[in-house]
């Protein structure tokens, strides 16, 4: 297949829509796929006046209210969504007749193919030599359901004097709040880093960690976490929340997972894995190779060939 990559110098649906329908009619385009549903409501509605021999094709990564999403998804020929749990809530809630296909998340498993030395990565980024670092890389304060509070309460826990915590992703403005906050603790918060740097983070830990909450659908059924799939490519033991969500994708062969909101059960796994290094180096080997099925050419695939009766 070939691909083309346009700009259409707007970020407002009905004149991105318009703009887009033009050049679907211009360049013989007969699918259109898209994660905004707002944009594909407003093609929709074009059509109507265009009458192009359109199919509609909608990527969900979260259940939404709008008459719009509701309108929309049950006029869709095909359907794509991050879980199965979210796949389930969408045909009970709408009564989709269209072919639902799962598709998590991915990940570039070459970016996170680090081969520098841990110790120079350690005093790059200021982090002592002979601790373990336990890492949560990812935002802070977007959602509560991520349960950056969790990891950090499970610090009191923590059983091993060596153990040093690392938040990465803290948004500027919050960053001195919680360095003040937590400043007679052994953590080390960052702000937002790019990808090479939270990849050279993922690779110097001794442990990474995805708390996310029981307690909030998303979190429980619906997310399909792109630091999972970074976690799992960088080769770093994993700790996770026990949730539907994230059975979806490792178990306990492949990652140490713990009970949701529990602090005390978090801080027993880090504990674990730093006292058995070749049984946490045995999951994270695990997870690492079931990470290959989720690249971006393999989502890509998935796609093409699940849409090719539609062509």
């Amino acid at each position: 297949y070939t691909h083309r990559f346009v700009i259409f110098l707007t970020a407002r649906s009905p004149i991105l829509a318009l703009r887009q329908m033009r050049y679907a009619r211009a360049n013989g385009i007969t699918v259109m796929y898209s994660r905004e549903y707002s944009i594909l409501f407003m093609m929709f509605l074009y059509n109507k006046v265009f009458r192009l021999p359109l199919t509609f094709v909608l990527e969900v990564h979260e259940a939404h209210t709008d008459y719009r999403f509701a309108f929309m998804i049950r006029r869709c020929a095909h359907i794509f969504c991050l879980t199965h749990g979210l796949a389930d809530d969408l045909r009970a809630s709408f009564g989709i007749n269209a072919p639902i296909t799962v598709l998590p998340d991915g990940v570039d498993i070459k970016a996170f193919a680090v081969t520098i030395d841990r110790t120079i990565l350690r005093a790059k980024f200021g982090l002592p030599s002979d601790s373990h670092i336990v890492s949560y890389v990812g935002s802070v304060g977007t959602y509560v359901w991520k349960g950056v509070d969790v990891f950090l309460e499970s610090l009191s826990h923590v059983k091993d004097p060596s153990i040093h915590y690392v938040v990465a992703g803290v948004k500027d403005g919050d960053l001195d709040e919680f360095r003040a906050r937590y400043a007679d603790l052994p953590v080390t918060f960052f702000g937002w880093m790019d990808r090479t740097e939270v990849a050279e983070m993922m690779h110097l830990s001794d442990a990474l960690v995805l708390p996310n909450k029981r307690g909030d659908v998303v979190s429980e059924k619906h997310t399909s976490p792109l630091k999972l799939f970074e976690y799992m490519a960088s080769g770093t033991p994993i700790i996770a929340s026990d949730l539907p969500s994230t059975r979806e994708i490792l178990d306990d062969q492949s990652a140490f997972l713990v009970e949701p909101n529990n602090s005390a059960a978090l801080a027993h796994a880090v504990d674990v894995i730093c006292s058995s290094p070749e049984e946490a180096a045995q999951r994270a080997s695990i997870a690492r190779n079931i990470v290959e099925k989720y690249s971006w050419d393999a989502r890509s695939k998935i796609i093409i060939d699940a849409l090719s009766h539609l062509v």
